[in-house]
């Protein structure tokens, strides 16, 4: 691997990353939680997953979203979104992608 450039990479995206990232959030809005509760729904609609995922707000967690897996089948697995809510609509839809995308569904296929 050549590694010529690769200081001057990390300088590059140290210095300047945090301000592209400001600058893109700075334009975008917070999402109400009727707003999330809506992207909630869509996100479950379109995975059909509405009978095994409920959505819940908590102030108690330190991480901005987890979810916690039912180990009963007769209960729904609930995704919890710390508040004060701080998302946008495109980091609420990377938490869903996340938490259900990645740690939901890899729990159903190990069942399986």
């Amino acid at each position: 691997m050549d590694t010529q450039f690769l200081k001057l990479a990390f300088k590059i995206l140290n210095n300047y990353s945090s301000y592209y990232i400001a600058e893109f959030y700075q334009n975008q809005e917070y999402l109400t939680k009727e707003d999330i509760i809506q992207e909630f729904n869509d996100y479950v609609d379109q995975h059909q997953l509405n009978d095994q995922l409920e959505l819940e707000f908590t102030s108690s967690i330190a991480v901005p979203a987890f979810i916690s897996h039912s180990k009963r089948p007769d209960q729904k697995s609930k995704v919890f979104v710390r508040t004060p809510v701080k998302y946008t609509r495109r980091t609420i839809r990377g938490a869903l992608n996340h938490e259900i995308g990645t740690h939901f569904i890899r729990k159903e296929n190990n069942k399986k």
